[in-house]
């Protein structure tokens, strides 16, 4: 009989970052099914993270998995080909209008084995959220321009809300990989450059900014912001990052600084 070998996370929707947790924290993970899709092969959960000692939350989503069952094919076919993936899957790049998200940045991301959750075949949902990270840093200014917000201002920017969040599962091993070398077959394949990119509004009167990443790879290699957002470019994951200026004495929203916002209001 067929068994199950892979779950992937594929979309995830109303993400709510309820409360911050520390590191060394206990935390309980509760998962409850709402709904099982027998055509499209995904199950529906809605998950929370409470702190184990008070049973506050700290984070709650709606997720949905993809499952992927081993029939007597080389499990390695998960990785290999996209050719199966069904079109309802497909993570689709359309072109860039002019909205009210119209600041864009770009960061690209030269992508290492040791560095990837799925090593030699690709990245795991974790990945991509750390490279959509990477893009907000890079964004703001650097790691630099965060510390003096922090230290000059009392502001700190978290993340407090996530949503439209969605990877393409399985597939990866030949986007992210590049051509096999002609001059020794037994070479270690190459990884490709990744870009993520994002196009940013702010919101609620300068206490938020919004961010629509995506992760794509491009056909070019010239790492240029052109390549990033190219009609050819593969959309890898997305999504819709809210993140909220705090006091960082008291926790509570703040305006952000009017520099901050300059740089991505529209």
């Amino acid at each position: 009989p067929a068994r199950l070998v892979a779950a992937p996370l594929v979309r995830a929707r109303a993400a709510r970052f309820a409360s911050p947790a520390t590191l060394g924290d206990d935390l309980i993970v509760t998962s409850r099914v709402v709904e099982v899709d027998a055509r499209r092969q995904t199950v529906t959960f809605e998950q929370t993270v409470v702190d184990a000692a008070t049973r506050i939350e700290r984070f709650a989503a709606t997720t949905t998995v993809a499952t992927f069952f081993f029939d007597g094919n080389h499990p390695d076919d998960f990785f290999d080909g996209d050719d199966r993936e069904p079109p309802w899957r497909a993570l689709r790049s359309v072109a860039r209008e002019r909205t009210s998200f119209d600041n864009t940045f770009v960061t690209p991301v030269t992508l290492h084995r040791e560095e990837l959750g799925r090593g030699e075949y690709g990245f795991c949902e974790a990945d991509a959220m750390r490279f959509f990270e990477r893009n907000r840093t890079d964004a703001i200014g650097g790691s630099a321009a965060l510390a003096r917000l922090k230290d000059e201002r009392g502001i700190i920017v978290v993340v407090s809300g996530m949503e439209d969040i969605a990877f393409a599962p399985g597939g990866m091993r030949r986007l992210l990989v590049a051509e096999d070398s002609e001059a020794d077959a037994n070479a270690p394949r190459r990884m490709k450059t990744v870009f993520s990119r994002s196009a940013t509004a702010i919101k609620r009167r300068g206490l938020q900014i919004a961010f629509k990443h995506e992760l794509v790879a491009a056909s070019s290699v010239s790492n240029s912001d052109a390549d990033a957002w190219s009609s050819d470019a593969v959309v890898l994951a997305r999504a819709e990052v809210t993140c909220t200026c705090l006091s960082a004495e008291t926790g509570r929203p703040v305006r952000c600084p009017e520099d901050l916002a300059a740089r991505f209001a529209t």
